[in-house]
């Protein structure tokens, strides 16, 4: 194990998100039972809010930042695990609270890691990542809230983005009729490809939203928040659900009681950062059978270490399409 490793390190000063990439030693991270030499990872929003500073969503300073990571086990506590298996995380507070994974190695708690699947290498499982995996729980909701693919169609929004892009193939996969809302038209031959039916522009959810509006959605996965979900709650059919996982055009929501109480809908709240163990595993079951990674190899982008801040800058200007994996 080297005795210095290079990580992406984040201090405030004066209130200002300082990102350096800088060498720190093992001893510099924080207590847990199992050291990782990480393999890849992966940028999500949440990473680049923290590595841009955009928002407060880091909850401790200095910080490494990175809610994803893949890598073979360097030693650990817990005798589940040996040295050399491969190994995965997502979520659980990492890049928030406890050192995350856009470093070289990374100490962990083994309750957080779930094995690479046979079938799948580092890079595979960090290529869907957070992203496929909230997309997935989004699916599972609707499952379980009994939308089936005979009832019409669903949108789902921030159609070029990572969640956007797992949602559009696991429900494509599934038989659902998929709408792709986006502000990128041109992207209309690439997001068909997934499996989307066919694109809307996502400025038909501008404007202020009527209190009930035409019955339009079966069903939503909505990672854009704000007036977008505002929207699509008065558009949604009778008995329909709308799984809600980002808040990319704000956290606010105009909307009142209508739609829940004259049309039975529901609105999900999915959190794939803490979801239970059971779940996550039966979720990444799913993902491992519905995923073809052939199809997502031209949505992603390998960059190096050295390349994450400029990646991240590019999602927050929203000049990116699918997911950008790090090799490390």
């Amino acid at each position: 194990m080297d005795n210095k490793f290079r990580a992406w390190y984040l201090s405030q000063e004066d209130k200002l998100t300082i990102a350096k990439l800088k060498k720190i030693n093992i001893k510099d991270l924080m207590p847990a039972d199992t050291i990782i030499k990480v393999v890849s990872s992966g940028i999500n929003y949440k990473d680049s809010l923290a590595l841009t500073g955009k928002a407060p969503v880091v909850r401790k300073f200095p910080m490494i930042p990175g809610i994803d990571l893949a890598g073979i086990i360097e030693d650990s506590n817990n005798p589940f695990f040996k040295r050399g298996d491969s190994v995965f995380a997502t979520g659980h507070g990492m890049g928030e609270l406890h050192y995350g994974g856009l470093s070289e190695y990374a100490r962990i708690e083994s309750e957080w890691l779930l094995k690479v699947p046979k079938q799948f290498s580092c890079n595979d499982v960090m290529s869907i990542g957070t992203a496929g995996l909230t997309a997935m729980l989004c699916v599972i909701g609707i499952e379980e809230s009994g939308i089936t693919p005979d009832m019409g169609e669903i949108v789902v929004t921030g159609a070029t983005g990572g969640v956007g892009t797992f949602a559009i193939m696991i429900l494509s996969k599934l038989g659902f009729s998929v709408v792709a809302s986006t502000r990128k038209i041109y992207e209309e031959k690439h997001l068909i490809g997934l499996g989307a039916e066919r694109i809307i522009n996502s400025e038909v959810f501008n404007g202020t939203p009527r209190l009930v509006d035409k019955e339009t959605w079966a069903s939503a996965v909505d990672v854009i928040g704000g007036g977008t979900l505002s929207h699509i709650i008065a558009q949604t059919a009778r008995g329909g659900v709308i799984s809600v996982c980002g808040q990319i055009q704000g956290i606010n929501l105009n909307t009142n009681m209508a739609p829940f109480i004259l049309r039975g809908i529901k609105l999900l709240g999915i959190d794939s950062a803490y979801c239970k163990k059971e779940k996550r595993e039966y979720a990444w079951g799913r993902l491992v059978e519905l995923i073809d990674l052939n199809l997502i190899k031209p949505v992603i982008t390998d960059i190096s270490i050295d390349e994450v801040l400029l990646a991240s800058n590019k999602i927050i200007e929203g000049k990116h399409k699918g997911r950008y994996i790090v090799n490390i």
